[in-house]
């Protein structure tokens, strides 16, 4: 399951902010005893070989979420243990990007074309277990994983876009709280 919401940044007068929404591509994926089988364009898949089907269904609750749920179903009569692999990308590519990971909340926000997009995930065991944000050049690699067998990924807690031919200058900043002197 996937829950996009975005929020407008910026003046209403800004000239250079385009209004249009640009879409986003919503890719799910299965993570199968190290092998990954994405569903690419359509809402229902069965892979035969594994005997799992997987169905989407994009429910309608307001013009700016986009809502999915996913329907796993396993027809073999032995347990499988399968991980949802659900991948976001712009359909354009965008000037600016940024994408982080809140290890608070094990959410991704996801900043670009002057809008916020919150993605979060929730099954019948409870919050996603896992999120990573990952260059889309890494998703078809090792790179992507930290474990492939056991279906780890590779934590990477923020992104940047960095376009061919283009430096770019990034910054990492940590937070600490100190305690207070006592008043003497």
């Amino acid at each position: 399951m996937k829950t996009d919401a975005y929020l407008r940044i910026g003046n209403d007068n800004e000239e250079n902010f385009e209004y249009s929404r640009k879409p986003m591509i919503f890719s799910p994926g299965i993570w199968l005893n190290g092998k990954v089988y994405w569903l690419g364009n359509v809402t229902e898949k069965l892979l035969p070989q594994e005997d799992l089907s997987i169905k989407i269904k994009q429910a309608d609750v307001h013009s700016r979420v986009e809502f999915f749920n996913l329907y796993v179903t396993n027809h073999s009569k032995v347990s499988k243990e399968a991980k949802l692999i659900l991948m976001q990308r712009h359909a354009d590519s965008v000037n600016e990007q940024f994408s982080f990971v809140s290890p608070n909340e094990d959410v991704i926000f996801h900043f670009a074309d002057k809008r916020i997009y919150l993605v979060n995930g929730w099954n019948s065991n409870g919050r996603m277990k896992q999120c990573t944000v990952q260059p889309l050049w890494n998703v078809s690699t090792e790179r992507l994983w930290n474990c492939r067998k056991s279906g780890k990924l590779n934590y990477q807690q923020w992104q940047r876009d960095l376009r061919p031919a283009f430096s770019r200058s990034i910054c990492n900043w940590v937070l600490v709280k100190h305690k207070k002197a006592a008043a003497g």
